[in-house]
């Protein structure tokens, strides 16, 4: 390669406007690897974290301790464990306030609204739950 057309060479040599344009692009450049890399670990950290608790989910067959420790913050805290938190919070709130009818503890408005709240920002994963309950209920009813 020619030494006069080597990048070092050519930057050198560029007007101030245009280093200062190919500076500003290398820093956002930078910015935006940076980004994604953070991204990447933060969604890897949250499906740990969402696997981790429906590995317990499925074996643990006590809610309520499981409920506690997530709600105590002894539990990572997922996505899929934040909508079963207030998803069982909702749960038990409508139980202790009509006990005995069954109806209103599996009723999809008091779920629908615990689903929401417990999702950071009404995620697909609330939407892609409450159609299986929905479904669930219909196939009861």
């Amino acid at each position: 390669m020619n030494s006069e057309l080597s990048i070092v060479v050519l930057i050198q040599h560029a007007s101030p406007l245009v280093q200062a344009i190919m500076a500003l692009l290398m820093l956002i450049s930078i910015g935006s690897w940076t980004t994604i890399f953070r991204k990447w670990f933060q969604i890897r950290g949250e499906r740990h974290a969402t696997d981790r608790f429906e590995d317990d989910f499925w074996k643990d067959r006590d809610l309520a301790a499981l409920f506690n420790q997530v709600r105590d913050g002894r539990y990572p805290q997922g996505s899929l464990a934040r909508i079963f938190e207030a998803g069982m919070g909702e749960f038990l709130k409508v139980r202790q306030q009509k006990p005995g009818d069954v109806g209103a503890m599996i009723d999809g408005v008091y779920i629908r609204e615990a689903l929401k709240r417990g999702a950071p920002d009404g995620t697909a994963a609330a939407d892609l739950v409450l159609g299986y309950l929905e479904r669930e209920l219909e196939g009861r009813g």
